[in-house]
């Protein structure tokens, strides 16, 4: 049972054009959260430093989109 679990899950994320990329949350939306969590003090120490990291790997993926499509749009 457990192994066709993953194997169902690896077909469906295995494909970057399947539904399952519909669905995924933009980093932007994923910070809000992630800062909201921490706002409400619910987390253990080894979660708040789980969640810090999350956000700082957000936050420079965010940021480097950012740059890369404004170094894209600029006309040449």
């Amino acid at each position: 049972m457990v192994e066709q679990a993953a194997v169902n899950r690896k077909v469906v994320g295995s494909n970057p054009t399947s539904g399952a990329n519909k669905t995924r949350m933009d980093h932007k939306k994923a910070l809000e959260i992630l800062l909201e969590l921490r706002k409400k003090h619910v987390l253990t120490d080894e979660e708040n430093e789980a969640v810090s990291t999350a956000i700082g790997v957000f936050s420079i993926t965010y940021l480097a989109k950012n740059r890369l499509k404004k170094k894209f749009d600029q006309p040449t």
